[in-house]
């Protein structure tokens, strides 16, 4: 059942960067998808820094890091 592997990852990563389950389920997908996940959540972001994940998300206000 694929959703539980995704289920099981976005925990993964919530709990490493101390961040919401919610947030970290489309970090999670955009992971297995292989494609950055483009956000507003500033917040987010600024967890992702120096982490594994920092490749994965791009703001939707930098129009450079998207692609």
């Amino acid at each position: 059942m694929p959703g539980v592997g995704l289920a099981a990852r976005s925990f993964a990563i919530a709990e490493a960067l101390d961040h919401p389950v919610y947030d970290c389920c489309y970090l999670a997908l955009a992971e297995l998808r292989q494609t950055k996940l483009v956000t507003a959540d500033k917040r987010l972001l600024d967890r992702l820094v120096e982490t594994s994940w920092a490749q994965r998300a791009a703001s939707v206000y930098d129009r450079e890091s998207i692609v």
